[in-house]
């Protein structure tokens, strides 16, 4: 009797002891990210680039200020005060000064409370120029900008704030949910401490200089996607149903400030479809194993759809009409930027592109030579070389620039000519070339890191799994914790399918190296605490039985 009143009262304690650690754990976590973030004036920077994120700031303040509400479109009147400020003293939107004025906190804000004092506007046109669209498809930085404004005022810091806001949130859903599960906390804890050790990797740049913005977004969705990974095969609750929606809503926020977070979604739904179909018999009918499936599936994979196919009827719907026009189409294109990501095979470019390549490298400017090489060719639109004017009828009267839809239209064209005609030249770029250069950029980011910081808090996040799973866990199954560390694992994989479609870099890899700054001290901790109990294990076999 008093073994099972002891063993009770310890299994007590841990179920307390595991949320409470949690929620403390991750809080120091996330003050220490944030706050050494603000200690690199990171709360008030902003990406480098043309309108990078200056255009839906502008779009947010004509919304929250003047109540313009037409559609994720923006009064050009604040567009062009935000610029005139902000921009100071740059000759162009490529300005190396506007590196230093994207960190200049006093400047920028300067900009936006002299964009958000006009006074009335009269709401003009977007064919007379008077009123203007996103420069980028990322419609959902509005929103996430709206928001920073409505919570945390008129400044820039407030992007800063709300960030870490919404990773707070869905940490805190994560830990309600999961309180008792201590699998699913260290995997929370580790995806919040990859976001420090990021902060010691060579990763942030003018490109990405902060966790807020426009590239770095995506990361809000990594809780969310470990959330419903770990509610496959739970029954629905109000609580858990009430968390997903939460967590669905980050999730989808997201994937709308940067749509690689397609990646988490087919991540979740393929982890479903496995976890499905390898826990049932071996042995079944085609028509039975569908009626496993489908019961093993249950409702959370149906309420990720419900969420994306939501999603999919709102950005119908919700955009002004304009954005239909290719004339005012934001620029962020799918068959683009998988041209550019020739350029490590530069055999699958046309010869005209090829020269392009060899003066301009692989960057925009190259994806628009191919469009044009491409219409020439097929008798669309004539085009010499690189050296001649854009054609009449690629330029938009309108905006006067390329129509984007028509654009990414022929680098689709462009795209699978190059790989019909040159099969084993593909296989080779996407089977060797890019995994390759993937590996180089996840090796930069620790070889050009200035310190050796990131190596000692990867070795400090696996003693801090090792410790939980040893003091709170109670008989650790090493079959489920293997399943866990090969799970973990395979987010790595997925979150390089963008890359692999398009082409690795920096500024286009957060979430991979997140991914992996996740997995390295879960699978430490995880190799340190099966190694710690089969240690025991060999002990108890060879230690003497007691006398009778």
């Amino acid at each position: 009797m008093k073994a099972m009143i002891t063993r009770s009262a310890r299994w007590d304690w841990r179920q307390v002891a595991r949320p409470l650690l949690a929620v403390i754990l991750a809080t120091v976590i996330i003050l220490a990210i944030m706050l050494t973030g603000m200690q690199r004036g990171m709360h008030h920077k902003v990406s480098f680039g043309p309108e990078s994120e200056q255009a839906s700031i502008a779009v947010a303040l004509s919304d929250v200020v003047y109540r313009l509400n037409l559609g994720y479109v923006a009064h050009a009147s604040v567009l062009n005060k935000l610029k005139e400020i902000w921009n100071r003293g740059a000759k162009g939107t490529h300005d190396e000064i506007l590196i230093a004025n994207s960190s200049d906190s006093q400047l920028m804000n300067e900009a936006i409370r002299a964009a958000a004092s006009l006074g009335p506007q009269r709401v003009g046109y977007i064919g007379d120029g008077t009123l203007v669209t996103m420069f980028y498809a990322d419609l959902g930085q509005v929103d996430f900008d709206k928001l920073g404004f409505r919570l945390f005022g008129l400044n820039i810091e407030s992007r800063y704030y709300l960030y870490f806001s919404l990773l707070s949130l869905s940490a805190l859903v994560f830990v309600m949910t999961f309180h008792t599960r201590l699998n699913a906390l260290v995997v929370l804890l580790c995806s919040l401490l990859s976001l420090y050790i990021e902060l010691y990797l060579a990763m942030f740049s003018p490109y990405v200089p902060t966790f807020s913005g426009m590239r770095h977004g995506s990361t809000l969705g990594l809780i969310p996607m470990w959330y419903f990974i770990f509610l496959l095969g739970q029954k629905p609750t109000a609580g858990n149903v009430l968390g997903s929606v939460i967590q669905l809503s980050i999730l989808i926020l997201a994937w709308r400030i940067r749509g690689s977070v397609a990646w988490m979604f087919i991540f979740i739904l393929t982890t479903a479809l496995v976890t499905a179909a390898l826990g049932g018999p071996r042995r079944l009918a085609p028509l039975d194993w569908l009626a496993h499936l489908r019961r093993k599936l249950t409702v959370w994979p149906i309420i990720l759809l419900i969420g994306i196919s939501l999603q999919m009827v709102y950005l119908r719907t919700a955009p002004h009409p304009a954005y239909a026009r290719d004339d005012f189409l934001p620029m962020h294109f799918i068959w683009h930027s998988a041209y550019l990501g020739f350029k490590f095979s530069p055999e699958l470019m046309a010869p005209r592109v090829k020269k392009g390549f060899e003066k301009v490298g692989g960057n925009d400017t190259l994806g628009w030579y191919a469009a044009l090489d491409y219409a020439d060719r097929i008798r669309l639109m004539p085009w010499t070389d690189i050296d001649s004017p854009p054609p009449i009828g690629s330029i938009s009267p309108w905006s006067n620039n390329y129509k984007p839809r028509m654009h990414d239209d022929l680098m689709r064209g462009a795209v699978i000519e190059a790989v019909t005609k040159r099969p084993l030249a593909t296989l080779k770029l996407y089977l060797y070339r890019k995994p390759i250069a993937i590996l180089e950029v996840l090796k930069s980011t620790m070889s050009d890191a200035p310190t050796y910081t990131w190596l000692w808090l990867m070795l400090g996040g696996g003693m801090m799994v090792l410790t939980l799973l040893l003091t709170l866990g109670e008989a650790l199954d090493l079959a489920q914790l293997a399943r866990l560390v090969l799970l973990v694992g395979a987010a790595i994989p997925f979150a390089a399918i963008p890359n692999i479609w398009a082409y690795p870099g920096p500024h286009a890899s957060i979430d991979m190296v997140v991914s992996f700054a996740a997995f390295v001290p879960l699978a430490l901790g995880i190799a340190g605490a099966a190694a710690v109990t089969r240690i025991r294990a060999r002990s108890r076999l060879r230690s003497p039985a007691p006398m009778a």
